[in-house]
């Protein structure tokens, strides 16, 4: 380095016996220097690190990039803002291919060999269970799970914090819709049994609305079991579909829907996903709806909404971050920076830190949208709307 902190006229020469008090000049000197370095100079603290381990490319619905921009969105702000009392956040993302396997080992690399304080966001049933049980083993917070699943619950997990809705909530909330469309018959289509935790919830509310439903299981790279669905869909029995399938399946119905277009279920949907875009570029003159947890990111009515649209453009690019699964991310992001700060301000910068934060944050406004930590064991939020795309390609809520 080009400044050093021995001087020639204190250091022993080689062969000699250092002088009365050199040591104590030397260590008075260097102390001098460093108070007088400019703020920051070589001495900026380390980073305090928030993990992610998200399925990107080719595994992605699109959730887990549109997440995670908005919260990276949301994480360079405060950067820009000065950090965290100086400390600058990093937001570390690993790709675990949407396999729940690698999900663990980058959670466990990401606390043991990152150090993170906390971890954030996961998607999928699979990946957010996994994340939970590390989690609990390594006693750090999971901030955001972006599922609706009951095992993801503080009453099922202490180290869990969920901001969305349950799936339970969603299925409540969509089958009122339903009613109020006069449905009465709907198909089930999946590409996997037993139905996923999210359309059992439904099938339930179904039930107790006297809903008839009914199950059909779809291979996706069979053509016998694509043939069958195409023609059991279109049949004319069902007022509605719901779509509960992974990426190839909802690529496969999307593809399909460009088929006999005026034979479909009068209305379409599926519950708060990346896949919902798929959906909304097909079924030209049905209704296609959707849930979604949180606010529309579009609608600039509250302050977060607007708040989002001005970070993610400023560091995120815009785009994906102002979507709803970037709502989603962004949300998580500034619930995760609030324990954040107030583990800071206790003098507890760490994971144990971060945690107990969050077992005492109660209710917090973020500008529309209120996370209340207290309230529920289940979820820190209820919130759950129907976004409906109208038969002529208008959104309404």
């Amino acid at each position: 380095m080009g400044n050093a902190l021995v001087h020639s006229g204190d250091a022993a020469q080689p062969g000699s016996k250092p002088r009365p008090g050199w040591a104590r000049r030397r260590l008075l000197r260097a102390a001098a220097w460093l108070a007088l370095a400019p703020a920051g100079w070589a001495f900026a603290a380390e980073p305090l690190v928030i993990g992610q381990s998200l399925p990107l490319g080719s595994a992605d619905d699109g959730s887990a990039a549109r997440a995670s921009a908005g919260a990276r969105a949301y994480i360079e702000f405060v950067n820009a803002s000065g950090g965290i009392r100086g400390r600058q956040l990093k937001l570390l993302t690993l790709d675990d291919g949407g396999d729940p396997r690698r999900h663990v080992d980058n959670l466990r690399q990401l606390v043991t060999q990152h150090k993170a304080v906390a971890l954030l966001n996961c998607v999928g049933d699979a990946a957010c269970a996994a994340g939970a049980q590390v989690a609990r083993t390594e006693k750090v917070a999971l901030i955001g799970p972006m599922s609706g699943a009951a095992a993801l619950g503080r009453d099922a997990n202490p180290y869990v914090f969920r901001t969305r809705a349950t799936y339970a909530m969603e299925a409540e909330a969509l089958t009122k819709q339903m009613l109020a469309l006069g449905t009465s018959k709907v198909v089930i289509v999946t590409d996997r049994l037993p139905v996923s935790e999210g359309a059992a919830a439904l099938q339930e509310a179904f039930a107790r609305q006297r809903i008839a439903s009914t199950v059909l299981d779809v291979d996706p790279s069979a053509s016998a079991s694509v043939a069958r669905f195409r023609s059991e869909a279109t049949s004319g029995r069902y007022h509605a579909m719901f779509v509960d399938m992974g990426v190839e399946g909802f690529a496969l119905v999307s593809r399909l829907s460009q088929e006999a277009s005026d034979r479909w279920p009068l209305f379409v949907t599926t519950f708060a996903a990346g896949n919902v875009n798929s959906l909304l570029t097909g079924f030209s003159g049905r209704v296609v709806g959707f849930t979604s947890v949180v606010p529309n990111p579009e609608v600039a009515s509250i302050q977060l909404t607007r708040d989002l649209q001005e970070h993610a453009e400023r560091f995120a690019g815009g785009g994906q971050a102002v979507t709803f699964a970037g709502m989603e991310g962004y949300i998580n992001a500034r619930i995760c920076v609030d324990a954040l700060r107030r583990a800071s301000a206790a003098g507890m910068v760490d994971a144990c830190g971060v945690l107990a934060a969050m077992n005492n944050m109660g209710s917090v406004d973020l500008g529309g949208f209120t996370a209340n930590f207290s309230a529920s064991p289940s979820a820190a939020s209820d919130r759950v709307d129907i976004v409906v795309r109208s038969r002529s390609g208008h959104l309404l809520k």
